[in-house]
């Protein structure tokens, strides 16, 4: 499969975008390369990619683009996470409500800030179009769930509700928040489940080329997010071994 790799994706053809129609649903008019972007996007998701990076520079509107792509399917019967630094939450739902006119039913899940958070439950949650969390809050969610914490009596663990729900579509802004794949908010967003995937960022690769593959795997952009047994023809996802250092899908090597 690796051997054959780049002839196989040579065979697969690009997708040449056209502007799109301006969309019914945002009150603000597009640009032609942001039309062009919408209908890149909307084909993209056809695909068997099923969603992409959108790497337009900072002030190019990728916001305004990924909020066009929402409402392009509106309404879904499941709900779109967009996980955003924190500093940007209070913008995204201002944006969002401006692009929309109010249209999207927007949360803001933030357990401090927001306390009825923890009192809703995944039914709760699936009422609403848009589900806002911040990288920090998904990763406490994410390592409360599977390491826990300290208590008198022991380790305590609790369920991550956005982990058992199926979203629609995932969108993480600024993408590389995510650029080491080792770290716990890589994998808290790697253990996400949607239809669709998307990554913004005008920086997808700051430093190393190796921070590319920490959005390959979060797109789950076959062969290139996979790892490969050399004995057999095992192919996962995951990087997994038991406690003799031995594949738990094959049992091979690691």
């Amino acid at each position: 499969e690796i051997k054959t790799m780049w002839d196989d994706l040579k065979q697969v053809q690009p997708i040449i975008p056209v502007p799109a129609a301006q969309p019914t649903g945002i009150s603000r008019k597009l640009k032609s390369f942001q039309l062009e972007g919408m209908n890149w996007m909307i084909r993209q998701e056809q695909s068997q990619w099923k969603g992409g990076l959108l790497g337009d520079e900072m002030g190019m509107g990728k916001t305004i683009q990924a909020v066009s792509l929402i409402m392009s399917d509106f309404p879904a019967k499941d709900p779109t996470l967009v996980v955003v630094p924190p500093v940007a939450l209070m913008q995204w739902q201002a944006e969002i409500n401006d692009y929309t006119n109010g249209k999207l039913n927007v949360l803001i899940y933030h357990i401090s800030a927001n306390p009825k958070c923890k009192t809703l439950t995944a039914k709760d949650l699936k009422k609403y179009n848009v589900i806002m969390v911040s990288y920090s809050g998904l990763e406490s969610m994410y390592r409360k769930e599977n390491k826990g914490w300290n208590r008198n009596d022991g380790i305590v663990k609790e369920d991550s509700i956005l982990h058992a729900i199926h979203f629609h579509r995932l969108i993480l802004d600024e993408a590389h928040s995510i650029k080491s794949r080792t770290t716990s908010v890589a994998k808290a967003c790697f253990a996400l489940r949607a239809d669709y995937k998307w990554c913004l960022s005008g920086t997808p690769v700051q430093n190393r080329i190796g921070e590319f593959f920490s959005l390959l795997r979060f797109l789950e952009v076959a062969p290139l997010a996979c790892y490969f047994c050399k004995e057999c023809d095992c192919k996962e996802l995951h990087w997994s071994q038991n406690e003799n250092k031995m594949c738990n899908h094959c049992n091979h090597s690691g």
